[in-house]
């Protein structure tokens, strides 16, 4: 499993919305075959300045499977996901 780290209080990742996010990084690890060391929130509810109808944003950072790095096509740095 990897670590998340998220602020508590009422203008961040409510329970709920953390365990979403949990569930769709795992879904992401599975689906991506990497596997996600730390991931942690970022984006207007990091700043504490998001507005009703802000999304969650998760930066994270993975490694891929051995095979990836010793190949001669390099795979993209950057995953994005929605």
């Amino acid at each position: 499993t990897f670590s998340f780290y998220f602020s508590s209080g009422s203008f961040s990742f409510s329970v709920p919305a953390a365990q979403t996010v949990r569930s769709f990084l795992h879904d992401l690890e599975e689906q991506r075959q990497i596997k996600i060391l730390f991931a942690v929130e970022s984006g207007s509810r990091a700043w504490r300045i998001e507005s009703a109808d802000s999304d969650y944003d998760v930066r994270f950072v993975y490694c891929r499977p051995l095979k990836d790095y010793v190949n001669l096509a390099r795979p993209d740095d950057v995953i994005n996901a929605a």
